[in-house]
């Protein structure tokens, strides 16, 4: 059996990432295995948290190879991080160096790409800067597209146009090395999507169904507000997870509320909420969706993404 190329999946957040870890990447079925426990924390520690004024291309390079290389044979290295293109809830801008610094170490990697319709991801975002303990409200986290020279809302508007971070990583890793699928595409039909990453991968064996689990639901919108007032309360540590007990029982205490709503009241707040984001973002993707289209071949205006004339302009 032979030695597969690594795949690295860099993102985006909120685009079925988890998923992907826990129920593709993790199972050698499906033809992956993880170099080292925790792959995606060491990736994100030497790509994107080392320090920039020490940082050595070439050791870190051998240290990839060294990992690689524990795989077993006829399986597929694959690194799963969907930070490494950023991350709007820590305010993590570092895509395009983290890019740069992924080519040094493993020049030879596939590279897949997971994007999300745009309206739908900031919307989700929103969610997780609520979950993570934050307490703005939506207008701080997606702006109004007219703040002052200097600002920016948490959520900056390019992260959202994504055809120059896929152009990028094509650059630097050939057309035929880097693939992107709408993550709608895994929910209308996941066992095209998981032949297409396969194929792409190069694994082998035989094709497995793709198992159909939802992993790490959002908050629903009628309880957004409740979880944002008592958030307040709440101190977010650097460290990641809640580490101060009234901090689990905060976040505790949002799930059990918005378990406890109607579903007719989260019905209703959900649309309110895609309203005012959907008049936020209302054409600004348009032409960004066409020039991606147009790079991948992807049919995006059949997923619900906006294209200029009004295609897929339905949120």
């Amino acid at each position: 059996m032979t030695r597969l190329r690594p795949l690295v999946h860099v993102g985006y957040v909120k685009a079925a990432s988890t998923f992907l870890q826990q129920a593709v990447f993790a199972d050698p079925r499906f033809g992956f295995a993880e170099p080292v426990p925790d792959a995606r924390l060491v990736i994100t520690d030497r790509l994107q948290l080392s320090d920039p004024w020490s940082w050595d291309a070439s050791a870190e390079r051998a240290a990839f190879a060294a990992m690689n290389a524990r795989v077993p044979a006829g399986l597929v290295p694959v690194w799963s991080e969907e930070r490494l293109l950023g991350d709007p809830v820590q305010a993590r801008y570092d895509g395009a160096v983290t890019a740069e610094r992924l080519a040094a170490v493993m020049p030879h990697a596939r590279v897949l790409i997971v994007v999300r319709e745009q309206r739908a991801l900031a919307a989700s975002i929103y969610r997780e800067v609520i979950h993570d303990g934050q307490a703005l409200t939506l207008t701080d986290v997606i702006g109004t597209g007219d703040e002052p020279a200097g600002f920016r809302p948490l959520l900056r508007e390019p992260f959202l146009a994504y055809s120059a971070a896929c152009a990028r990583y094509r650059a630097l890793f050939g057309e035929a090395g880097v693939l992107v699928l709408p993550v709608e595409l895994l929910a209308a039909d996941p066992d095209d999507f998981l032949a297409r990453l396969r194929a792409f991968a190069g694994a082998e064996g035989e094709a497995t169904p793709a198992p159909r689990a939802r992993v790490h639901a959002g908050l629903r919108a009628a309880g957004l507000p409740a979880a944002r007032l008592a958030n307040h309360l709440r101190r977010p540590s650097p460290r990641g997870h809640p580490v101060r007990p009234s901090d689990k029982l905060v976040r505790r205490g949002a799930r059990a509320l918005d378990r406890a709503l109607p579903a007719g009241l989260h019905e209703r707040a959900e649309r309110r909420l895609r309203a005012r984001v959907g008049a936020r973002y209302e054409g600004r993707f348009a032409r960004d969706n066409a020039a991606l289209a147009a790079m991948t071949g992807l049919d995006l205006a059949r997923y619900g993404y906006e294209l200029p004339g009004g295609q897929g302009a339905t949120a």
